[in-house]
């Protein structure tokens, strides 16, 4: 597995721990903003994968 491939399937989860991590440390409400928009990102990039795939996953069971 190239590094590019594994870090395209693992970055949507390490955006998440990233973001915990960044909201259990911040000290006030503001700066709990990076973490919240970095959780968001990663579940965007999570749900718009998941449909691409389900999507693909339905054309290639048409064709047979």
């Amino acid at each position: 597995m190239d590094l590019e491939v594994l870090w395209y399937e693992a970055s949507p989860y390490i955006y998440v721990i990233v973001g915990i991590i960044a909201i259990i440390y911040a000290s006030s409400y503001l700066a709990m903003l990076p973490g919240a928009l970095l959780i968001a990102a990663a579940l965007t990039i999570i749900k718009m994968r998941r449909t691409y795939r389900r999507a693909e996953e339905i054309e290639v069971k048409r064709r047979f």
